[in-house]
């Protein structure tokens, strides 16, 4: 007596917990179900489902009148399945005792095999551990008693012979995080303003993080992330982090990285150099450096284009006193909001020839005394000095192209 006072005021103090199957004359069977899950991640990880308990308030609650043995069987809702394997039952009382046959629970049910005593004590049984997994989402519905009870009639008062009960636990499943729109590559032009998108497609309750270089830029939570006037800073990559709300199915994902470009007009940072003077043979080399949107670019030698010299250098791998000249280099921005184009400063570039004597003096001639001495030379070359000589020796102030005495003497 002091049992069933105990067992009752027990269970009536979970009353509001359990979930009342139906009512049969005073006497009832409880169950009390799982707690509800309500975020299995269709194709995610197994949860493991709170405590089923099964209770009778009246020591008749349980009975059998086909046979000692009789089996048990859970299943769970459409679009779900057990983890096989899983699942074990404790029993309380005298009245039920496990049969010999374990517990098996399978993807479609769980079947446990009782032996029934009708001793007539109160007694319950507890199935814990069961996992359970969703195979779609938007899908929901009850863990269920199965109707089919076999080797004999598994009296469960309130409930019926064998029939099939439906408060067993709540389950609903809901879609793990997707993307089904990646954000694109954004071109802006400085001050106006960019936007990138996501879709999180059939996500349940998603979140957002957007991230700029991979640190996560702080109120940008949305589906769309819009920058409402662009500076130079912002040209950078950026993507966004899906989540959810839901405990049991928040598995982040991450967008694809995506460039925000910013049009920019074309700007010379550093000229070529301003004058070279090189030697027949040697290598030219000149180069220039900008920054702009979609820069090309194109040498001129004395203001005319020359063929191929389109990259931001430009070299002559052996230079001839024809390369001697005025280069410059036009640098043209592509871009769709500011085309624009800049000519760089002019390098000038002088090339070394050798001194080449391309006329000798006379050879020889026979003068009379008190006139003329005229000898001269024709030559090419950069930088060119003359130093005449009479007999190998120096004569002072004989340097030009030509070396004349005005009144010739025997001495």
């Amino acid at each position: 007596m002091l049992e069933l006072l105990r067992r009752s005021f027990f269970y009536s103090s979970l009353f509001s917990a359990s979930f009342l199957i139906a009512l049969s004359g005073y006497s009832q069977t409880i169950v009390s179900p799982a707690l509800p899950v309500t975020d299995l991640c269709s194709g995610g990880i197994a949860q493991t489902l709170t405590d089923i308990t099964i209770d009778e308030t009246t020591i008749s609650d349980f009975s059998t009148t086909g046979g000692p043995t009789v089996t048990f069987v859970l299943i769970p809702p459409a679009n779900f399945q057990f983890v096989p394997g899983t699942g074990t039952v404790t029993i309380s009382g005298s009245d039920l005792a496990l049969n010999a046959t374990p517990p098996v629970t399978t993807s479609s049910d769980i079947t446990i095999t009782f032996d029934i005593t009708n001793t007539l004590t109160l007694d319950y049984f507890t199935i814990s551990g069961l996992q359970v997994t969703a195979i779609t989402s938007s899908s929901s519905g009850n863990i269920s008693r199965s109707a089919g009870i076999s080797g004999g009639t598994f009296l469960m008062t309130g409930q019926g012979a064998n029939g099939a009960s439906s408060s067993y636990g709540f389950l609903s499943s809901l879609n793990s995080p997707s993307i089904s729109t990646q954000p694109t590559n954004q071109t802006v032009c400085l001050s106006s303003s960019a936007t990138f998108n996501v879709d999180a497609g059939v996500t349940s309750n998603p979140t957002y993080q957007w991230r700029k270089n991979g640190i996560g830029i702080v109120g940008a939570n949305s589906s769309n992330f819009t920058i409402p006037s662009v500076v130079i800073g912002d040209a950078d990559v950026y993507d966004v982090i899906v989540s959810s709300t839901n405990a049991g199915c928040n598995t982040p994902i991450f967008s694809a990285t995506v460039t925000l470009t910013i049009d920019t007009p074309a700007t010379i940072t550093l000229q070529p150099t301003a004058s070279q003077t090189l030697c027949t043979g040697s290598t030219l080399n000149l180069g220039v450096t900008a920054t702009g949107t979609g820069l090309t670019y194109q040498w001129k030698k004395n203001g005319i284009d020359i063929g191929g010299a389109t990259a931001n250098t430009f070299t002559i791998a052996s230079v001839a006193t024809g390369d001697a000249a005025n280069y410059t280099v036009q640098v043209t921005s592509s871009g769709v909001c500011v085309p624009s184009n800049e000519l760089s400063s002019i390098a000038v570039v002088n090339i070394n020839t050798p001194a080449t004597i391309t006329l000798q003096p006379t050879a020889s001639q026979t003068l009379c005394t008190g006139s003329t001495l005229n000898l001269g030379v024709t030559a090419t070359g950069t930088g060119l000095t003359y130093q005449w000589k009479k007999n190998g020796i120096d004569i002072g102030g004989a340097t030009a192209n030509t070396f004349t005495i005005a009144s010739v003497a025997t001495t």
